[in-house]
């Protein structure tokens, strides 16, 4: 399977990033979104804003954060860094998810990233992802 890059830099790319890191941490079983979501927020990978807790659509009762992480599921099932489960709302990082996860975090710990362009993310996602 071809895997696309992702740019990281990209509020999309922003948001997988954050969905991977947490489904290592979760690695210990497989999480329901529900519990990603519990887990990302507790962590405080994301720098909430008003505009992103804010209900993303009129017809979705939970905050824009929220949705904007399962597109992030949908695109990364679809590039093959997450397992493509029958189990609605369960969520499983693949092999190739966890070894691009890898990469990324040699690359922060390198240092190979501009950190003020990362519009998204917080301080503690890049203690998480080993960035001084």
């Amino acid at each position: 399977m071809t895997v696309r890059t992702i740019k990281i830099y990209s509020q999309q790319g922003q948001f997988v990033l954050v969905l991977l890191a947490a489904l290592v941490d979760l690695s210990d079983r497989i999480p329901s979104k529900h519990e990603v979501e519990n887990h990302v927020q507790k962590a405080g990978y994301l720098k909430l804003t008003l505009e992103l807790l804010k209900q993303a659509y009129d017809s979705k009762a939970e905050p824009k954060w929220k949705t904007l992480l399962a597109y992030a599921r949908q695109y990364a099932v679809a590039r093959g860094l997450l397992k493509p489960l029958a189990v609605i709302n369960a969520w499983e990082i693949s092999d190739e998810g966890r070894q691009r996860l890898e990469k990324f975090e040699q690359q922060f710990r390198e240092g190979k990233f501009d950190r003020t362009k990362f519009e998204f993310l917080s301080d503690a996602f890049f203690k998480r992802m080993g960035a001084s």
